[in-house]
C-alpha cells in the first residue's frame, strides 16, 4: 500500500498521523530492590525472629518512603 492510502483510510476514521511526542521516563532507581529485600526479610522475620521482623519492617518503610520522595 502506498503512503496515500494509509493517509485516506487514518482521515476516514479520524486518526492523526502526526509523529508522536517524545515522553520524558522516570529516571532508574534502586528503591523497589530495598523495598522488596525489606519484605523478605519481614516474612522470614515471621519465620524466625522478632527482630528480623522489625528490620524488614523498616528497611520497607525506609525503602517506601524513598520512593515515594522521588516522584515529588
Amino acid at each position: 500500500m502506498d503512503e496515500n492510502k494509509f493517509k485516506k483510510i487514518a482521515d476516514e476514521y479520524g486518526y492523526d498521523l502526526s509523529p508522536a511526542e517524545p515522553q520524558e521516563m522516570p529516571r532508574p532507581t534502586l528503591w523497589p530492590i530495598v523495598l522488596a529485600f525489606g519484605i523478605i526479610f519481614s516474612f522470614w522475620g515471621i519465620l524466625t525472629s522478632l527482630i528480623i521482623t522489625a528490620v524488614g519492617a523498616g528497611i520497607s518503610v525506609i525503602a517506601l518512603a524513598g520512593w515515594i520522595e522521588e516522584f515529588k
